[in-house]
């Protein structure tokens, strides 16, 4: 084996390799990508997957992704949602007011 240094260019890439257990990847792939609705800073941003499988990994991940349940942030049966709750005072409209306006 021989030592080798990659620059994947940051941002938290991904190598998946020929013989990677797919299953597995596509579980710790789906949840680590749509965590926090993907706004976290170690969420994956690129996949670099061996073309072998690179058809079975792309169609295992696109279907595990639609059956994420998007909704209510606040609704334990929701995989992803906005993680505000809409019953905050302030609401989205304070967010906008202070992004325009940082006294407020």
């Amino acid at each position: 084996m021989k030592r080798v240094t990659f620059e994947l260019g940051g941002h938290a890439p991904v190598i998946v390799m020929n013989d990677a257990d797919i299953e597995r990847f596509v579980e710790a792939a789906v949840a680590s990508k749509f965590r926090n609705a993907g706004q976290i800073c170690i969420s994956p941003t690129r996949f670099f997957v061996h073309d072998q499988i690179y058809d079975e990994v792309v169609g295992r991940f696109a279907r595990r992704s639609s059956q994420l349940a998007v909704g209510d942030g606040m609704d334990l049966a929701t995989d992803m949602g906005p993680p505000r709750a809409r019953s905050t005072p302030a609401g989205h409209g304070g967010i906008d007011r202070r992004c325009v306006d940082p006294r407020r």
